[in-house]
């Protein structure tokens, strides 16, 4: 599968393949409408803040407050981005 870069901070929540309710009894609609559209939605809503924050920081060009934002966000980032 071939992915296209998104722009910092354009990253958006995908739509479930299937219905809330497919997975039933197993996995209860309730919960899974908790899982994503709250749980997840909040990984790529961090994503995109901490794309957004490293581009803002090297805009500043502030090579040693960079420095910090990169070590800092790197986790916010590989989180929710996958590694």
């Amino acid at each position: 599968m071939e992915y296209a870069m998104l722009p910092p901070g354009q990253h958006r929540l995908p739509p479930l393949p299937y219905a809330y309710e497919a997975l039933e009894p197993v996995i209860r609609a309730q919960t899974l409408r908790i899982h994503h559209d709250k749980h997840h939605k909040a990984y790529v809503d961090g994503l995109n803040a901490a794309e957004i924050a490293m581009v803002e920081e090297r805009r500043r060009n502030d090579n040693q407050f960079i420095t910090l934002i990169i070590k800092t966000t790197d986790k916010s980032i590989s989180n929710p981005g996958g590694n």
